[in-house]
This record gives structure tokens, C-alpha cells and sequence, in this order.
């Protein structure tokens, strides 16, 4: 903050500050919300139900958390169970404040799949020799190993060419 005008951001305001203030609490914990709602709602429920956002009303600043389902019927059936849903939620999550679920039909955003790893470029033995030997100096046996394997891991990874 400027000290001279409080409301003002100074160079220095940290971001996650300023951004929570403007913001009012919309959108934080919604990862969390995202995180915890298979374990919450069950498995045949998420695979039908996605959360989308937690929606903050500006005239009474409750919170709602919308979802997405892949039909009417599911929009409906999580209505019937929205005062369960919310207690669950709670409980896994103190600081969840959403009052209401808004479920909507619409199928839900799939989840993305991350491609493979790529399979990455073998060490000469000469390499490898040589990041052995720079770990050498390191007395703890342990750490000297997670060391080395570290070292041998950014090796690869930075021969491997890029993937398009």
C-alpha cells in the first residue's frame, strides 16, 4: 500500500494481496473445491458433474458454486442433493462459503490428458562417469544418490530434443 493513499497500490504491493482484494474472495478456494469434489460427491456423481466456478452475487455477496452436468436430469438430481452437497463440502473444506450450487446441463469441460513423457536421449558412459565423479565429494551417501540421480535426470531431459 502507499502510505499516503491507502487504497492505492504502492510498486510494492504484493499480487496475491492485490488480487484477493479486487477480486473479494471470488475464485479462491475453487481449486481446492476442484481438488477435493470426487471424494466428496462420490464417483458415479463426478463422472456426470464438473465444477466450473464459484460465483460471488455483488448486491449480497453469497457464493455459489456452479456445476456442470452432462444432462438435465443430473442438473436436476444434484438440485434434490444440493443442501447434502453443500454440507459434505463443508466438511471437507472449513473455509467453503457457497451457499448454493447452480447445476446447469451442458456436457462437462473433459479433463485433459497429459501426452506421454517423452522417451529421453541415452548417456554416454563417459557422461555419466563424469557427473559420477562430481558427486564423489558428497559424504552422505544418501544425498550423494539423490544428487547424482538428479543430475543424471536434467542430463537426459536437456539432450532430449524438444517435442513439437
Amino acid at each position: 500500500m502507499d502510505p499516503r493513499n491507502p487504497s492505492q497500490p504502492s510498486d510494492f504491493t504484493d499480487a496475491a494481496e492485490l488480487t484477493g482484494r479486487r477480486l473479494d474472495g471470488v475464485g479462491r478456494g475453487f481449486g481446492e473445491v476442484v481438488r477435493v469434489f470426487h471424494e466428496v460427491v462420490g464417483a458415479d456423481l463426478a463422472r456426470m458433474a464438473t465444477p466450473v466456478k464459484l460465483r460471488r452475487d455483488h448486491k449480497t455477496g453469497e457464493q455459489t458454486l456452479v456445476v456442470r452436468c452432462v444432462s438435465a436430469s443430473w442438473a436436476q438430481q444434484i438440485g434434490f442433493m444440493e443442501l447434502d452437497l453443500l454440507d459434505r463440502l463443508r466438511s471437507a473444506l472449513p473455509a467453503f462459503t457457497a451457499t448454493r450450487i447452480h447445476a446447469r446441463a451442458g456436457a462437462p469441460a473433459p479433463r485433459p490428458v497429459a501426452p506421454p513423457p517423452p522417451e529421453l536421449t541415452s548417456l554416454t558412459p563417459e557422461r555419466a562417469a563424469y557427473l559420477t565423479h562430481l558427486t564423489e565429494t558428497i559424504s552422505d551417501p544418501e544425498l550423494r544418490a539423490r544428487v547424482l540421480a538428479a543430475a543424471l535426470a536434467a542430463e537426459r531431459r536437456r539432450l532430449t530434443p524438444p517435442q513439437p
